[in-house]
Order: C-alpha cells, then structure tokens, then sequence
C-alpha cells in the first residue's frame, strides 16, 4: 500500500488547515482524513483530485514525481516492469483495496461521502430491509394490541352498562308493581345497557346516532329597554329561555337514549363479528 499520508499531512499543516476542515471541503469524516494521514487507509481518486484543487499542486507533484528531463525521459522509453494495481478507494466497513469502479457504491448521506465494497453494500442494504420489516411487524402488532385491548375494554364498560340499566328497569318494576316489567325490563335493559355502553367505547356508527341528539336550543336575542321594567323583563325572559332550553336539551337527551338504546341492540351482533375480523385481519 502507497503511503500518502505524510503528503497530505504536509499540505494540510502547511495549508493551517484542521482535519475536519479538509475532511468537510472533500465531504469526507475528519476520521477518514486521519486514517489517510496515520497510514490506515488511502484517498479514493476523486478525493486525490480535489486535494490537488484545494492545495494548488499538480498530480505529480502530490504523487512526488521528478520534473521529467532527458536522462528521464530515454529511462521511460525502456520497457518498464509491469506496476502494482492502482488502488482508488477504500471500503469504510472493511477496509477492502478497490481498484475497479464496479467494486464499490459511494453515496452522500448529510453531506458526508460514504465508500461500500459491494458484500458490505448488500449486508447494509439487507440490514435496513431487517430492521424496516421489524419496524412495520411491531408497528402491525401493537395495532393488533390496540384493536384487542379496545374490544376488551368495550366488553367490561359494557357489563357496567348492562348493570346500571337493567337496576333501573328492576327498580321501576319493582315501583310500579309490573312483574312483567321487572322480568322482561330488566332483561331488555341490561342487554341494551351492554350494547349501548360497549359500542360507544368502539365508537362505530352508535356514536354518531347518540351524539345527532346532543343538542341545546339555541334562543334569539331578546329587545328591551334600559328601565326598570325593561331589565325585570330581560331577566325574566333569561330564566324563561333557561328553562326552556334544558327541558329541550333534557328531552333530546332522553330521546338520544332511547333510540341508540334501541339501535344498538340490533347492530351489536353485526359490530361484535367487525371488530373480531378487524382483529384477524392484523394478524
């Protein structure tokens, strides 16, 4: 191996340049720099090229060659044995000689020049296929989590649905003495309880149909004069137009009940098998 590390050295140090000032101008770490100049490892051509840009000097001057004279000249016209293989670059990885273009891939990554052999260019890019197939994997389960934890959960809010809706409807039974009420009542109530509550936590279609009927009554501006007898009426219209407006939002409340109650009692088997294929589809 050619050393040129003392070359570059004497440039940079004679240039008043730091290594990594030399290492940002070829777009190189300032670590490759110091391997070049502690005989580790040796510039690529193209890097060579632009030193001899940087530092002013021609290639025979950076590779020390003698100024050509006739002595010279008559020495090069004899038949010359056969040279060592021009090496043009170093692979980063594993420090492999390269002297064929086709033997290596050089990239820039955040303005840095990267130089892979090509075994070391396919253990990369088969390592960042690795790790993206376990990023989309973990990506896949934790959704596949997510779907699970959400459907249990439906389920347990469910049965405290199921609970505090067939206690109202035994209650009521009981009150009005209706054994009927009670039996059927509390058996409907809790079953539209456990479906109400269970898909409201899945937030499917339910949701949207209870939320319709989450309404306030929205009430006019009211006119009156600045006396006496016009602020007594604004007040009482005020405490009027609340009165009214929570017997409205009251009864929309009600009626909102009743009807995703009632909705939801006949979408639960349909929603219950959605939600279990959702599931299976992740796995």
């Amino acid at each position: 191996m050619t050393n040129y590390g003392t070359k570059i050295a004497e440039l940079r140090t004679a240039n008043k340049m730091t290594q990594a000032q030399l290492g940002s101008m070829l777009n190189v770490t300032s670590q490759a720099v110091s391997k070049w100049e502690n005989g580790l490892s040796e510039p690529d051509i193209e890097s060579i090229k632009k030193m001899c840009e940087i530092f002013h000097i021609s290639f025979d001057e950076f590779f020390g060659a003698q100024p050509r004279t006739e002595e010279t000249a008559s020495e090069t016209a004899k038949p010359q044995p056969q040279q060592n293989q021009v090496i043009l670059a170093y692979c980063e990885m594993c420090d492999k000689p390269m002297s064929n273009p086709k033997e290596y891939r050089v990239s820039i990554v955040d303005g840095i020049q990267h130089t892979l052999c090509n075994d070391c260019t396919a253990k990369k890019d088969l390592a960042e296929k690795e790790a993206a197939k376990k990023a989309l994997e973990a990506k896949r389960q934790a959704r596949m989590s997510e779907g699970k934890h959400n459907l249990c959960k439906g389920m347990l809010w469910g049965i405290l649905g199921a609970v505090i809706l067939g206690a109202i409807m035994l209650t009521t039974g009981i009150v009005i003495n209706e054994p009927l009420v009670y039996i059927l009542g509390t058996a409907l109530g809790a079953y539209g309880g456990f479906t109400f509550v269970s898909q409201m936590i899945w937030c499917n279609s339910v949701n949207d149909v209870f939320m319709f009927f989450l309404r306030t009554l929205k009430l006019p501006g009211v006119i009156f004069t600045l006396d006496i007898e016009g602020i007594l009426f604004l007040i009482f219209v005020k405490i009027l137009g609340a009165i009214v407006s929570a017997l409205f939002t009251t009864l929309c409340f009600i009626a909102g009940v009743f009807v995703s109650v009632a909705y939801s009692m006949i979408l639960f088997p349909f929603a219950l098998i959605k939600e279990i294929r959702d599931i299976k589809a992740m796995a």
